[in-house]
């Protein structure tokens, strides 16, 4: 978890002090381990004593109500469609000081219904109860709603496979983010692999 610490210290200065701050994390495409790295980030925050809710927005590909083995619906997707109000999604308390809202069940194609993913009003609410809002946003490279979504966060991680990205797909995806004018908090290399020499290789 020192990881998450050094995180948390260069990401400070650069949100807000005033009001919960709304921190996200999103990567260039599925399977890069974002959903992973904002839980554990998450869970990090709340074990040092700032309250969290975390946020599965990720409603292609949601992972946060099976790992936290609570229920996927009703969820944020019915709080944007307006049957449900955002107290019902809340689960509190899935580990201390971190509240938990899942992606609900949302159809697979979640743009076609015309919802415009307006966030604000969940963030107002969940302001007054928290120091701190985690989204583990969808893939940028497969998910156009996360461009809907980036620019009402305060800031956002992104969350990069060492061993699956080239350089090329990693420009284009920051350089996306800048035409958003997004807030990019900075990158995590995740996943990363170390060859040992063949040596200490045998003593593993």
């Amino acid at each position: 978890m020192q990881e998450f610490g050094h995180l948390w210290t260069r990401m400070s200065s650069s949100l807000p002090h005033d009001r919960a701050s709304k921190v996200g994390f999103c990567s260039g495409s599925p399977g890069e381990g974002a959903s992973s790295i904002a839980t554990n980030y998450a869970i990090f925050l709340a074990q040092h004593g700032v309250r969290t809710t975390l946020i599965d927005a990720n409603m292609r590909r949601p992972s946060l109500a099976r790992h936290f083995g609570v229920r996927l619906d009703p969820g944020l997707w019915d709080v944007l469609e307006g049957t449900v109000a955002l107290d019902e999604v809340i689960h509190d308390q899935v580990v201390p000081c971190l509240n938990l809202i899942t992606s609900g069940d949302a159809p697979p194609d979640v743009l076609v219904g015309g919802t415009n993913f307006d966030l604000r009003p969940v963030f107002e609410q969940l302001e007054r109860h928290n120091d701190m809002v985690v989204v583990d946003v969808p893939a940028l490279g497969s998910s156009p709603e996360a461009n809907l979504i980036l620019p009402q966060l305060d800031g956002t991680v992104l969350v990069v496979q060492s061993s699956r990205n080239r350089v090329c797909s990693l420009e284009r995806t920051v350089k996306n983010l800048d035409y958003l004018r997004i807030n990019l908090l900075g990158c995590v290399l995740n996943k990363l692999r170390y060859d040992l020499p063949s040596a200490l290789d045998k003593m593993v």
